[in-house]
């Protein structure tokens, strides 16, 4: 997660950014539709693990960095919690101390 904050003053954020699906496209097809994220996914089979890593803008219009990590859980129960977690940002309001106000 650290590399998705830090990117976001480098010269090659912008192209980061952009190389991140938005909703309903690329790896997220019917996923988080109508959500102000773009993220990417990863899926390892043999372990099992699931990512979801990218970036959410809150109800404040605050943009977050996330990264959701699982392992050793089946993919439709992994996809479950990191969406149901994207969505938990997005309906929030993180001030600038990073907590809800």
């Amino acid at each position: 997660m650290t590399l998705l904050l830090l990117a976001q003053d480098e010269p090659w954020g912008r192209a980061l950014d952009a190389s991140l699906a938005p909703p309903g496209d690329g790896t997220l097809e019917g996923r988080l539709l109508g959500i102000p994220v773009r993220a990417k996914t990863g899926t390892l089979f043999e372990t099992p693990v699931s990512s979801l890593s990218g970036y959410v803008t809150d109800a404040g219009g605050v943009r977050i960095a996330f990264s959701v990590i699982s392992r050793g859980l089946d993919k439709s129960t992994a996809i479950a919690i990191e969406d149901t977690i994207v969505r938990a940002l997005a309906g929030s309001r993180v001030g600038s101390r990073g907590v809800d106000e």
